[in-house]
């Protein structure tokens, strides 16, 4: 019951990072345009956390175990960092945002937040794959609109 009780809460917290980094992107559409961009985004880190927490509903069943790569306080440190650069987000640029949320979607990608199971069960690894898929999708997307602005800077600014 103990090992249930810390998966939960392994869900909720990546629910929680996923509707976080939603609101980041929302927060960008307001403040810097580009609003089909950054609510696209949004919208797919909306969707993101809604598979956690149907994961846990519908297929956990009790018969997965949270693998040796979760890192609780990393996560919530990532969450503390989002709810950050939100409240800040008034104090920078674009630029700087999109720089950013490449940051986040990179991290997610290379601490491995996303593999926090120790599992081969087949619906597990499907939520998996497509929580990675997805993240990396946003990750070169960002990187795409970064390099349009980059490109966009004058040379002799």
């Amino acid at each position: 019951m103990e090992e249930d009780k810390r998966i939960k809460e392994a869900i909720n917290l990546m629910a929680e990072h996923e509707r976080v980094i939603g609101e980041l992107y929302r927060t960008y559409a307001n403040l810097f345009g580009d609003k089909d961009f950054w609510m696209g985004l949004a919208n797919e880190e909306d969707l993101h956390a809604k598979w956690l927490l149907s994961f846990f509903e519908n297929v956990y069943n009790g018969k997965v175990q949270l693998g040796d790569s979760y890192n609780r306080e990393a996560v919530w440190q990532s969450i503390k960092h989002v709810k950050n650069l939100i409240k800040d987000a008034p104090n920078y640029g674009k630029n700087m945002a999109v720089a950013y949320a490449f940051a986040i979607e990179n991290t997610v990608l290379e601490k491995d937040f996303i593999n926090i199971f120790d599992e081969n069960e087949p619906a597990v690894q499907e939520i998996l794959i497509r929580l990675t898929k997805g993240t990396q999708s946003h990750r070169d997307r960002i990187e795409a609109k970064f390099i349009t602005l980059l490109r966009d800077i004058p040379k002799n600014a």
